[in-house]
C-alpha cells in the first residue's frame, strides 16, 4: 500500500485499538513503577531508623553490669529466719517501769499479790518464755518489748483470783489467755506458744 492511498475504516479502528492498548500498557508499566519506589522508600527509611540508634558497646555494658552490681551490694540484703526461738521474758536494765521493778527479779520471776476476796495473803510466782517463729520477732521482743509484756502480765495477773490459777485448768487458761493477750499487743509479731518455766502458787 503506497502512502497516498486513503487508509481503509477497518485499518483505522485496528491502529486505534493498538495505540490504546500500547498507552495502557504504559500506564500499568508506570503505576508498577511508582509502587516500586514507594516501598523501596519506605524500606531505606525504616533501615535508616535502625542505623540510627546506638549500638549497645560491649565496654557499655560491663558497665551497666558493674553498676548492677554496686547497687546490689548497697541494698541491705534481709534474710528471714525461721526456726523455734525461746525468748526468756527479762525486764530490761534501764525500765522506768517501777511497778514493774517490784515485781520481777534477776531471774525474771514475775511475782503478784493475788485477789481472796478476805484478808489472807496469796501470790503468784511465774517466769515465762515465749516461742516464736522468726528470729527477728526474737531480736525485737528482746530488745524493745519485753517490758510491755511484762507491764501486761502484771496487770492481767494482779487481777486474778486465788481459783482462777489452781489446778492443771486453769493454768491452761491462764497460758491461753496471756497467749491472746500477747498476739493483740504485739502485732504483726507473732508468738506461737507461752511457756511457764515456774508457775508457784503460795498461799498464807
Amino acid at each position: 500500500m503506497s502512502e497516498d492511498e486513503p487508509i481503509g475504516e477497518a485499518e483505522l479502528v485496528e491502529g486505534l485499538e493498538k495505540k490504546n492498548f500500547s498507552g495502557k500498557k504504559l500506564v500499568i508499566i508506570g503505576g508498577a513503577v511508582v509502587v516500586l519506589l514507594l516501598i523501596v522508600f519506605v524500606v531505606m527509611s525504616l533501615m535508616g531508623d535502625d542505623d540510627e540508634k546506638p549500638q549497645e558497646t560491649e565496654a557499655d555494658r560491663l558497665d551497666k553490669q558493674a553498676q548492677e552490681t554496686i547497687q546490689a551490694r548497697e541494698e541491705p540484703q534481709i534474710q528471714e529466719v525461721i526456726g523455734e526461738f525461746n525468748v526468756p521474758l527479762r525486764l530490761p536494765s534501764d525500765s522506768d517501769n517501777p511497778a514493774a521493778s517490784n515485781a520481777v527479779d534477776g531471774d525474771g520471776d514475775i511475782t503478784v499479790q493475788l485477789n481472796t476476796g478476805d484478808s489472807s495473803q496469796a501470790y503468784l510466782s511465774v517466769n515465762v518464755t515465749l516461742l516464736v517463729d522468726r528470729e527477728r520477732f526474737k531480736t525485737q521482743i528482746e530488745e524493745q518489748k519485753s517490758a510491755l509484756i511484762i507491764s501486761e502480765f502484771i496487770t492481767y495477773l494482779s487481777e486474778l483470783r486465788l481459783e482462777d490459777v489452781e489446778g492443771s485448768r486453769g493454768k491452761e487458761r491462764l497460758k491461753e489467755e496471756l497467749l491472746s493477750r500477747i498476739n493483740q499487743s504485739l502485732a504483726p509479731i507473732r508468738v506461737k506458744d507461752v511457756y511457764f518455766t515456774k508457775f508457784l502458787v503460795s498461799a498464807g
